[in-house]
């Protein structure tokens, strides 16, 4: 029987649990490996992380990899963004609605319906155009 570190117990809690409920009950000084005994960053984890409460991340967070293959990022339910996206390379919509639009530049529209009102600077439409109801131009 392989020996651990905790003697010979395979499973190691930490803390009083009539005392620890709230307060640190480990603190590791230097990094922390789980599956290495390598480990490159302050908390190294190789292989699946299952986090079941909420994760609250601060500063600059890199997600996926550096390989632009496979570094992709899937979230299982709405994404929040509290501030501006920057968004690198293309955008891929399957349905977007929205207040406020802004185009800057040359934006191709395959369908454009309206409903309400609409400002436009310059308009150039190529093929049919139908239009119900009040239209001005000049």
């Amino acid at each position: 029987m392989p020996r651990y570190a905790s003697d010979n117990r395979l499973n190691l809690r930490v803390g009083v649990s009539s005392f620890s409920k709230d307060k640190t009950s480990l603190e590791v000084i230097g990094r922390l490996g789980v599956n290495t005994s390598n480990a490159e960053q302050a908390l190294d984890v190789r292989g699946y992380a299952g986090i079941s409460s909420g994760l609250d991340v601060t500063g600059i967070t890199t997600l996926g990899t550096s390989d632009s293959v496979t570094g992709f990022v899937t979230t299982r339910g709405d994404l929040y963004v509290g501030g501006d996206l920057f968004i690198k390379d293309d955008l891929v919509f399957d349905e977007v609605s929205g207040e406020n639009l802004n185009i800057n530049g040359i934006g191709t529209i395959g369908s454009l319906g309206v409903s309400g009102l609409t400002t436009t600077k310059d308009l150039t439409v190529f093929g049919h155009t139908n239009t119900l109801g009040l239209t001005t131009l000049g």
